[in-house]
């Protein structure tokens, strides 16, 4: 599962429990496992992403949540909440500067 889809916002990329070998190949051959304290990092890290998407009022949520984590378009998004789409990009790109600020990351 990947996190946070968008250019304003650099945050780790969720990866699933169960990652085959195949998966984890590069093109010089297999990369290293992560160490276990990357991996809480990453959860650690998850979880915080999770509460402050649970923080924004609705509909700024599900926009925030269908994009950056189940990367639904912007177009999919406002037939699904039956609002205009310009509405809907203007609630995405201020939430996800809200949740950069909140989760303090540097502008990119």
């Amino acid at each position: 599962m990947r996190c946070c889809h968008h250019g304003a916002i650099t945050i780790v990329t969720v990866v699933d429990a169960h990652v085959s070998l195949q998966d984890t190949a590069t093109p010089e051959g297999f990369a290293p496992i992560d160490r276990p304290s990357e991996q809480v990092s990453r959860r650690e890290t998850w979880a915080k992403v999770l509460a402050a998407l649970g923080r924004f009022p609705e509909p700024a949520r599900t926009i925030l949540k269908k994009r950056m984590i189940e990367g639904s378009s912007f177009d999919a998004i406002a037939k699904l909440l039956k609002k205009p789409l310009d509405t809907v990009k203007t609630i995405y790109y201020r939430g996800a500067e809200t949740l950069r600020k909140r989760m303090e990351l540097p502008a990119s």
